[in-house]
C-alpha cells in the first residue's frame, strides 16, 4: 500500500494584509493629504506605525505601513482624547 502524501505547508487562516506605500496612501486612509501626513511624521515614526523600506529599481527609501497598525494608532489617540 502506498503512502498518503500530506501537505504540511502552512496556510494563512486569513486573506494577507496589503501594504500602504507612501504619504498620499496613508493620508488617503484618514482623508488627509500626504503633505499633512508627513507633519505627522515624527509622531508616527516613534509609535512604530510607519517604517521605511526600498522599492523599485534602483531601491528607492520609501515611507510604508500596515492598515491595521495605522487603525490601532487612531484607536489608541481617540482614547487619550486627541484629534487625527
Amino acid at each position: 500500500m502506498k503512502k498518503k502524501r500530506v501537505d504540511n505547508r502552512a496556510r494563512p487562516s486569513q486573506p494577507q494584509e496589503v501594504l500602504i506605500k507612501g504619504w498620499d496612501a496613508i493620508g488617503a486612509m484618514f482623508g488627509k493629504t500626504g503633505r499633512a501626513m508627513i507633519h505627522r511624521k515624527k509622531e508616527l515614526l516613534d509609535a512604530g506605525v510607519v517604517f521605511y523600506t526600498h522599492f523599485g529599481r534602483p531601491p528607492r527609501k520609501m515611507i510604508a505601513a500596515f492598515p491595521t497598525m495605522l487603525m490601532r494608532w487612531t484607536c489608541e489617540k481617540s482614547v487619550r482624547g486627541e484629534k487625527i
